[in-house]
């Protein structure tokens, strides 16, 4: 890549004015990111993860198949500060907060705007600010994907070393992330393979410049590099599932079982089984960047190797989410489509400034907000229970609507485009917030997102204070056994990881233990216990799609389908 880009000019900011916007978007996102971090209950698969951290921590054996860097990172910061719900996230807390200031290592080719606009996207994006606030590894395999990616970028073009051995150390600590960093490895060798083959097409061939020269420019690996790369990516890899070469049985635990994990949830995929899931989170959640980023994807110069690399980097990760049924790897769509709106909203700022008339905007905002806000009450009425809105005031709205829209073509001509791509960012990045907001800081999970299968409800930790209670009022020198139902198991083994001789059992009776936690409805056990009720877990039951439903889901995080619920009962013999 030359060091002109084919990207418009950009609006040029002073460097010290720079700064204090990413301080402030770095302390925007970190606070997002922290506060309340332990106030919902760690989810089933977030119990999962921090309980073989936690085993980690203790000298115990941990299953890594899940995410072995992730674990070993939990089994630190719970050396350092403690084991609970919200040292279990820090780890990707951090992770997220610094994905945020990614954009800031491609500003060059982005421009000083767009990647502020890219960073600002980012901080605030409803799912990268769940995932960040989730003890899951979809996080830390975002940020490493991201990092191999700008590394290996700016190594091409600049030719220096230090961004290949930046990258080899990304490449071995993605295959460290587990089944995770598995998917974003195809997904980035893949579009690799798409970007150079559609490099080769005729259009694609002639009067290159700019980010066009980026494969041309291009200086191959020798074969000390090459063996320097790998030597340093294997060994980065060696490192961080042999926590240090602390455990050296870490090359079974923390690569060949992984392997093994990802290998049994890619065969289990259903192509196309959660599309409409898929669609919905992305849609719903990501509008901004689905929007302006579908914008880009069709907009964009075809002679631009590194925005087309983005767009592969897009289907190919979509697919792949479809191809394996995963809505975790919405996280590895919506990176790209960021970066590409952020390209399109710059180009709109530079498009602005000769439009930047303070009565045109203003007479052009009070030509169409009303209208705007006439639909959005009007939608808002019609999706309450019991009412209905008649076809009169319907075809009333949207004929004022067509009425503004018409007369604003013809007032401001030229002016429409850029104005409208204005009003247009303005709803989107209000809306942007709106979910981002609601989604990540109601006091519980939200029962309707659709970023994971099950919430843990707060009646968990009830249950864990009830059983510290009776465990304290047990007779003295009585050996106590907590039997536990193992459908319960992934949530619970977290919460009761400090009390010795908990069992799980397919079926959990007898009238020997002194404690025993089942599904509600099985019934008493044998023997003398009195029991109590708690809700263990909530969940969606996916159903067909009602109107009403969606907008009040897409609007105000309503439940989209009928809520299901997991209680258990709490015996305790007596």
């Amino acid at each position: 890549m030359t060091e002109e880009s084919t990207l418009p000019k950009r609006v040029q900011l002073d460097l010290s004015l720079e700064m204090v916007f990413y301080l402030v978007i770095l302390s925007m996102a970190a606070l997002l990111r922290f506060w309340g971090l332990g106030s919902w209950p760690l989810s089933p698969t977030e119990g999962d993860l921090s309980f073989q951290a936690w085993s980690l921590y203790r000298g115990h054996a941990a299953l890594m198949e899940r995410s072995p860097l992730l674990i070993y990172a939990q089994a630190l910061i719970f050396f350092l500060f403690g084991a609970n719900d919200a040292s279990a996230r820090v780890g990707t807390a951090m992770a997220g907060t610094a994905l945020v200031m990614l954009p800031y290592l491609w500003r060059d080719y982005l421009g000083r705007v767009g990647a502020l606009l890219a960073s600002l996207l980012m901080a605030l994006s409803p799912i990268s600010l769940y995932y960040s606030r989730q003890a899951v590894p979809e996080v830390l395999a975002a940020f490493l994907t991201l990092l191999l990616v700008i590394c290996l970028s700016r190594y091409l073009r600049d030719k220096t070393s230090q961004w290949l051995w930046l990258s080899a150390i990304a490449a071995g600590s993605l295959v460290a992330v587990g089944p995770s960093g598995y998917n974003s490895l195809i997904v980035l060798v893949v579009s690799g393979i798409g970007l150079w083959a559609s490099a080769r097409l005729p259009w694609m061939k002639t009067a290159r410049t700019g980010t066009a020269s980026l494969l041309e420019s291009a200086i191959p690996l020798t074969r000390e590099q090459a063996s320097k790369w790998l030597l340093l990516s294997g060994g980065s890899l060696c490192l961080v599932i042999t926590g240090g070469l602390s455990n050296l049985h870490g090359v079974q635990e923390g690569l060949i079982d992984p392997l093994g994990t990802w290998l049994v949830s890619i065969s289990s995929g259903n192509f196309f089984s959660l599309q409409p899931v898929a669609l919905l989170a992305l849609l719903g959640y990501e509008t901004l960047a689905s929007v302006f980023g579908g914008a880009t994807i069709i907009w964009r110069s075809s002679r631009d190797l590194l925005l087309a690399f983005l767009v592969w980097w897009t289907v190919t990760s979509f697919i792949l989410m479809l191809a394996f049924g995963q809505v975790s790897l919405l996280f590895l769509v919506l990176l790209p489509l960021l970066l590409l709106a952020s390209v399109t909203l710059s180009r709109l700022i530079s498009e602005l400034r000769p439009y930047l008339v303070l009565s045109r905007v203003a007479l052009f905002l009070l030509l169409l907000l009303p209208p705007l806000l006439l639909v959005w009450f009007a939608l808002n009425h019609f999706t309450l229970p019991g009412q209905r809105l008649g076809w009169e005031i319907i075809l009333a709205i949207l004929g004022l609507l067509m009425a503004a829209i018409g007369l604003a073509w013809w007032w401001f001509k030229e002016e429409i485009v850029p104005l409208g791509g204005l009003l247009l960012f303005g709803l989107l990045f209000t809306l942007h917030i709106h979910h981002s907001l609601g989604l990540n800081t109601q006091p519980t999970a939200a029962t309707s997102t659709l970023l994971t299968r099950r919430v843990t409800s707060q009646d968990v930790r009830a249950l864990t204070r009830q059983t510290d209670d009776v465990l304290a009022a047990a007779p003295a020198g009585m050996a106590v056994s907590i039997i536990v139902d193992t459908t319960y198991k992934e949530p619970l083994q977290w919460y009761l990881r400090d009390y010795k001789g908990v069992i799980f059992a397919t079926k959990p009776v007898g009238d020997k233990a002194y404690v025993i936690i089942v599904p509600a409805g099985v019934g008493s056990p044998q023997g003398h216990y009195w029991g109590q009720q708690y809700q263990l877990s909530e969940s969606q039951k996916i159903s067909s799609l009602e109107f009403r439903r969606l907008w009040r889901w897409w609007m105000y995080q309503e439940p989209l389908w009928p809520e299901k619920y997991d209680n258990v009962v709490l015996w305790v013999k007596v």
